[in-house]
Order: structure tokens, then sequence, then C-alpha cells
């Protein structure tokens, strides 16, 4: 019998397992190796509506190799209508790690004011400029702070920290704790990747309408996850990781660098997380990017009296930049 004769769902004869290997030992391998709860995140993403790409690529920026994430999971957070200028959307990419042993997280830190939060792609530019009327001045913000965003709950819910480790056994019953190897082979490869995306989703500079993606980065664990805080331990289902980006040399004390937010979440929080967290924040972003797609998309706008109000939110007063010109005096001398 040749292999054409064979139906599609027969298995050749000689495609077998050798000797001291069996399926009991296979299986053991898998569920060590991480895979089965890569595939139980994808089904998680995929029940809520998420469109996700496994294995999605980057470029990590220090190596220039290629480097993969175990997906890239995206939702459309609009309705399809050619006269919307600014799109958004909702994309997560995502990590995921198992152990037997705990991930420590030393909490109790403040959101600072740099955080980028939420971390946003598909921008022209990344700063946003406001025009008004009773002053020629302008005034320059991001995104975030122009659409007051962040002020939903969901960016101030979570513990806070900057840097995590996990334990390991030392001998018997001891444990120590992991040195840089946790940090980098989990919050650095998200940190990297959102980077990858910012580039990867950067518009031309031609371009008249956006896409603009509200970008999460997001690792899954299935190991304990314990906080310590104020010299006390306790278990959390959710932390999210602050990695601090160096400004530019060049501006010195004027930039002060960024803070780029990594959620790590346990994997029986997932779900949770998603629908009573992530889902209303990015319900948040979706309306206000759709509520002001011109300013978005022209990384522009107006607002009135921002001389005398510009402590106040900015998000309610917003309109399209309007153009305004200074009268010359000889027009105002043939008008009197």
């Amino acid at each position: 019998m040749t292999n054409s004769d064979l139906s599609p769902m027969e298995n050749p004869p000689r495609n077998a397992l050798g000797g001291g290997l069996s399926i009991e030992k296979i299986e053991a391998a898998i569920a060590k190796s991480g895979y089965p709860l890569q595939t139980h995140v994808a089904n998680v993403l995929r029940s809520l509506n998420f469109n996700v790409s496994p294995e999605w690529s980057f470029v990590d920026r220090d190596s220039s190799d290629l480097r993969s994430m175990d997906m890239r999971a995206t939702s459309e957070l609009f309705e399809f209508n050619s006269e919307t200028r600014a799109r958004p959307s909702l994309t997560v990419l995502v990590e995921c790690k198992q152990s037997e042993m705990p991930f420590v997280f030393f909490t109790g830190e403040k959101i600072p004011w740099n955080a980028l939060m939420p971390f946003i792609v598909g921008q022209k530019q990344d700063r946003f400029t406001i025009k008004t009327d009773d002053t020629l001045s302008t005034w320059s913000c991001d995104l975030q702070q122009a659409l007051h965003l962040r002020s939903h709950p969901f960016f101030s819910a979570p513990p806070v920290a900057y840097t995590l480790s996990k334990c390991q056994r030392k001998s018997g019953s001891d444990l120590i704790l992991s040195g840089d190897e946790t940090y980098n082979g989990l919050v650095m490869p998200l940190v990297k990747s959102l980077h990858h995306l910012k580039i990867a989703e950067k518009p031309p500079s031609t371009a008249v309408y956006f896409d603009v993606h509200y970008a999460v980065a997001l690792g899954v664990i299935d190991a304990p996850m314990v906080a310590f805080e104020d010299a006390s331990l306790k278990l959390v289902p959710w932390v999210r990781v602050l990695r601090h980006e160096a400004g530019s040399a060049e501006l010195g004390k004027i930039d002060q660098g960024s803070n780029i937010p990594v959620d790590i979440v346990h994997r029986d929080f997932l779900e949770t997380y998603i629908i009573k967290h992530l889902f209303p924040a990015a319900k948040d972003f979706s309306n206000k990017i759709l509520k002001h797609d011109v300013e978005v998309a022209e990384c522009e706008g107006f607002i009135s009296g921002m001389e005398a109000g510009w402590y106040t939110d900015y998000e309610a007063r917003l309109e399209p930049a309007r153009r305004l010109y200074k009268k010359s005096r000889s027009t105002e001398e043939d008008n009197s």
C-alpha cells in the first residue's frame, strides 16, 4: 500500500513512538511547557470576540532580532463609517508564563504623571495641540490628557510595582528569589513589542483616516501571585508593573522619560480582568475617539477660554480647531 492509498485520517505505520516513549510522557512534557496555558488564553480571547494571531512577531529594538509574543489579540471598537476619520480598536499583546513557584511583586508605588496610560498607537504624532480664543498661545499635551482618558477607574484599580521576582528552590524546602531573568523574560518582551507595534502602526504622513489602537501589554501567569507591601504578603490576581523608559538626552531634564504599563494577571482572573475592567476602559476610549475623531486625526483642537481655564477638563470643551487670524492694524482702521 502506498501513501496515496491512505485515507486522510489514517496514520501511516512508520509514524509511531520509539522505544522508551509513551503518550503519557509526552502529555507530561506538554503540561510543563506552557502551551496549554497559551491555548487557554487564546480560547478565552476568541470567546470575547477578539481576533487572535498566535506567535505574533516583532523586531527586538536592542538586538534587531526577530522575536515573537505568544499572541496578539485585536477587537474593533467601532462600526464602519466612511466619514469617521479616527477608528478605535483594542489591541492586546500577550505573553504567558506558568510555574509551580510564586511570582513576587514589590507593590506600593503610585502611578506617576508621565505614565503612558492608555498606551496609544496609530496617531500621526504623539503631541496634541490646543488652540484658544483668549490668547495667541497654544497648549501642547498628549492625547491621554486631551481626552481625559486617565480618569477612568481602570488606571488606578490594581496595585502598582516596578520590580518583580520569582521564588526558586535553594535546597530542601528553602526558597530564594530569582535575579533579573524573571523581569527580563516577562516584562521586557512585552515592552519591546509595544514599541514595535507603535512603529508598525505609524500612519504615512499623507494619511487622512487613522486606526487608533488602545494597546495593552498583558502577562498571563499560571502560578501564585504574591504582593509584598508594607512588610506583609498577600495573594493578588492583578498587578500593574511600570517600566521606566529614559527620555531624550538632548532635552535634558525637560524630558523625564515615560512609564510603560504592563498588566500581569492570574490565569483564573483573565476573563474578569477583560470583562469588568479592560472593556469598560476601552469603551470610554472608543466613545471619546469617535466623538472627537476630527481632532484626533488632526492632532489638534480648540478650547474656548483656555487662558482663563486651562486646568479644567479638556475633553468636555474640546472641538475641532478653528482657523483664527489676528486682525491687521489697517483692517481695524478701515472698519472704524
